[in-house]
Parts: structure tokens; C-alpha cells; sequence
């Protein structure tokens, strides 16, 4: 074989390799490049929560004042249905006040050098008549321990012990020492109202005066314990 042939072969050669090598690199997929995530920026949505209005008191209903609510009552029954001992149910606060009505002898609003006296229609006293048969008056006497008097009940008052300065007026009548006594009412259902008339040196005192009873009647029924009421004197408007 000749040179030239020889050199004619090693060329071919050559390029059948070259051709090969280029064939393989173009059959390889080329990477893609993946794309970096963009972060998305996503607004807050708008609150959609709705306002709770805040609450407001409402205002406490006034009661309507009582004209008759400085009034206090002694309420009078008996232990037993028809029978039995008197009772006397004194259902208010102690001591009761008594308010100003005129100086005697004084030299100024004080009255100094004078007399003061005070006055009120109270204490008033009542049958304990809150039923409207006598079954009904049974029922409820036995739950409560006071029962109605019976129709034609007499009921007396009498003082144990009163104070220096303090009496008790029905009508025309007063008591105003131990022993003093007086009708104060009759029947089941009576209602009698007392005037406690107070008479002191000093239109200021701050003393409380006090006065024992005890309640009888004409037949039927025993002399009640001893009950004490207790007054002050007030100088405050009384309406």
C-alpha cells in the first residue's frame, strides 16, 4: 500500500470519529433550567368581623314614692284559731320618729330656754285580717302562728311603762302614765290609728324614749306578753 493511501485512510477514519462524538452530544437533552418560584404577595383581606356594640345599662325603673310609707302599724291577732293569747306583730323598723311642731317658752328656732314638742300619727293598730273565708283564715293562721280576733272582739290597750315627756293620744283620750288604758279597737278587721306626742327640753336630744304595752280583751282570749315601741325626735321635714 502507498503513503498516500495510508494517509487517505488515518483522515477517514478521523472523521467517521469526529462524526460519531458530534452525534452523541446532539441526542442528549439539554437541561432546562427551572424557573425560581416567585413568593406571591397576597394582601390581607379586609376584616369582615362585625363590631359588637357595646352595651349599655339600662336605667333602674324609680318606684314611685309611697305617700303612706312613713306609716307603721301594730298588727293584732291570736295565737289560736277563735281563741287563745293576743298577739302583736310589730313588723317595721325601731324607733319611730317623731317630728317637730312647736316651741313653748323658747327664745329662738332652738327653742332655748323653752319646750320642744313633737308629734306624729303613728303608730297606728290593726286586726289581722289578710283572709277572706274562715277556712282560708284557718289555713293560713296556722302557717303564719296569728290568727283574725273573732267579730265581736274588744281589744284594750294598757301601759306597763312610759318614758318622762312621751304619751300616746286616741281621740280625746291620752296615756301617758302606767296603768292608763283605752279601746283600741273591735272586731276582726279594726283599724285605729295612735298620735305620739313627745315634750323635751332640748329640741336636739338624741335620746330614745320608749313605751311598754300589753293588749287585753273582753272575753275569749288571754292578756298579751309586753311589747315596747321606741321613738326618737326628729327634726327633719316630715311630708
Amino acid at each position: 500500500m502507498s503513503r498516500h493511501t495510508w494517509i487517505r485512510w488515518i483522515l477517514a477514519a478521523a472523521l467517521l470519529v469526529f462524526a460519531a462524538c458530534d452525534n452523541d452530544d446532539d441526542s442528549s437533552p439539554r437541561p432546562t433550567d427551572t424557573p425560581t418560584p416567585r413568593a406571591t404577595d397576597t394582601a390581607a383581606p379586609a376584616s369582615t368581623a362585625t363590631a359588637v356594640p357595646t352595651a349599655t345599662a339600662e336605667p333602674e325603673p324609680t318606684e314611685t314614692p309611697d305617700e303612706h310609707a312613713d306609716h307603721v302599724e301594730v298588727e293584732i291577732g291570736s295565737n289560736e284559731d277563735g281563741g287563745g293569747q293576743l298577739v302583736a306583730e310589730i313588723a317595721f323598723a325601731q324607733p319611730i320618729p317623731l317630728f317637730f311642731n312647736q316651741c313653748f317658752g323658747g327664745s329662738d328656732e332652738d327653742c332655748t330656754g323653752g319646750q320642744a314638742l313633737f308629734s306624729d300619727a303613728n303608730p297606728g293598730f290593726v286586726g289581722h285580717h289578710e283572709h277572706t273565708d274562715e277556712t282560708g283564715a284557718a289555713a293560713q293562721g296556722a302557717v303564719e302562728g296569728v290568727f283574725p280576733l273573732a267579730d265581736s272582739t274588744q281589744v284594750t290597750i294598757e301601759i306597763v311603762a312610759i318614758d318622762a315627756g312621751l304619751s300616746l293620744r286616741f281621740g280625746e283620750g291620752t296615756l301617758d302614765a302606767p296603768g292608763d288604758s283605752t279601746l283600741v279597737g273591735s272586731g276582726a278587721e279594726f283599724h285605729t290609728d295612735g298620735e305620739t306626742l313627745l315634750l323635751v327640753d332640748d329640741r336636739h336630744t338624741e335620746q330614745v324614749f320608749s313605751l311598754t304595752f300589753r293588749l287585753s280583751a273582753d272575753s275569749g282570749y288571754t292578756d298579751s306578753e309586753q311589747y315596747t315601741l321606741q321613738f326618737v325626735a326628729s327634726n327633719e321635714d316630715h311630708h
